[in-house]
């Protein structure tokens, strides 16, 4: 009758201490590494993941540009009358939001390319959000007339 032996190892745990953990794929790493002639690493640097830094950049938003306002800068920049601009404007605006609704890519290039991201259907609204990509030169030209002055 044969009889075999069997080595079995116990590893002790060590009491948790002040000393930072190292995972054990990164030791072994370190260990290779620092007796074929590699860099020696430390087992701070091990324990530590790698950070990226991102910086964002914040968005701060301006004053709300509300119809009125938006009426009266056309008015002041085109010197047509108040009464002819407004129903235009109104036009104008209802063709874009529908636009945007059905989907559809908008662009001007005094403003840009606009197109819809995602949707979302809320109860009595639909939310679109939407990216706006503008070139750096859209609108540096500073204040131009958006018509021609009558003569």
């Amino acid at each position: 009758m044969a009889t075999s032996t069997r080595k079995t190892s116990k590893t002790r745990s060590k009491p948790a201490s002040s000393a930072t953990k190292v995972p054990p794929a990164a030791a072994a790493a370190a260990r290779r590494g620092a007796g074929k002639g590699g860099p020696a690493v430390s087992k701070e640097a091990l324990a530590s993941p790698a950070v990226t830094v991102v910086e964002d950049k914040p968005v701060v938003s301006g004053p709300v540009l509300k119809k009125p306002d938006f009426i009266d800068a056309v008015v002041a920049r085109s010197g047509a009358k108040k009464k002819d601009v407004k129903p235009i404007l109104e036009a104008a605006m209802a063709l874009l939001g529908e636009a945007l609704e059905e989907g559809r890519e908008v662009s001007f290039p005094e403003l840009g390319k606009l197109k819809v991201n995602r949707e979302k259907e809320l109860s009595g609204a639909k939310v679109i959000v939407c990216k706006l990509r503008r070139s750096r030169t859209a609108g540096s030209a500073g204040p131009q007339p958006l018509a021609k002055a009558a003569e």
